[in-house]
């Protein structure tokens, strides 16, 4: 399609006040589209209200209304409850990153909305957030064990946080699945690797990378999305790290 792709890794744009290091960066390139990824409020709100061509990889942010493509967490994590709860679990967990991105926040909220779901009794659902340091999700983990009564299922945002809840659980004694349920809510080729293999989200990455460039397309030549949300559709990859309470 006769496109030029060029990366701006800068830090200076996801800082607290980026505005200015936005504004010099769009004005040297006045007809450039831009990609935004792992974009935090600043970031979206600057091009939103500048009204500058653009679209989100991920989630909008509160009162943000531009184009984005993303998986649906929500849903991802409303049905990771589900089965959670089919399965027989009450006390469920949720770790979580402590972070300003819109996918993780809808992702708490699918998990809450997820653990309410009518015909189940006595159900608890915790949600307790890291740094992203090994360290931080293993109190974490510590953390919820030492609770009186401890989740027998947990949820884990990313799967190199699912490799650390894994092993450190499995380190202080736990079996997968016998004593402690696990489920992932992303997904990596490693993962297949794990025994036991994680239960969990499937997105094909050229299917998502397609859908994309196919809304860079249409908004490029002036086109209207119908949907200015697309979500991208996931598999559930079951594996062996769910079991009945």
């Amino acid at each position: 399609h006769n496109f030029k792709l060029r990366l701006y890794p800068t830090n200076r744009l996801f800082s607290e006040h980026p505005e200015n290091a936005i504004d010099r960066l769009v004005s040297h390139n006045p007809k450039v589209f831009w990609i935004l990824t792992h974009s935090h409020p600043p970031l979206q709100n600057w091009f939103y209200e500048n009204k500058k061509r653009c679209i989100v990889v991920g989630s909008n942010h509160k009162g943000v209304y531009l184009p984005s493509v993303d998986l649906n967490y929500e849903a991802i994590c409303h049905h990771a409850a589900g089965a959670m709860l089919r399965a027989g679990h009450r006390k469920l967990a949720m770790i979580n990153m402590r972070s300003q991105r819109a996918g993780d926040l809808d992702s708490e909220k699918g998990f809450v909305e997820g653990s309410k779901i009518k015909g189940y009794q006595n159900v608890t659902a915790s949600i307790i957030r890291h740094d992203g340091s090994i360290e931080a999700i293993k109190r974490c983990v510590a953390k919820l064990m030492r609770q009186k009564n401890p989740p027998t299922a947990i949820l884990v945002e990313n799967p190199y946080s699912y490799l650390t809840v894994s092993s450190y659980l499995q380190e202080r004694g736990y079996k997968i699945p016998d004593n402690m349920s696990l489920i992932s809510r992303d997904n990596d080729p490693f993962l297949k690797y794990l025994s036991p293999e994680p239960y969990r989200y499937v997105c094909d990455p050229a299917k998502f990378s397609k859908q994309i460039f196919q809304a860079v397309l249409r908004i490029s030549r002036g086109d209207k999305l119908t949907d200015n949300k697309i979500r991208v559709e996931v598999s559930t990859e079951r594996g062996n790290s769910l079991a009945k309470a």
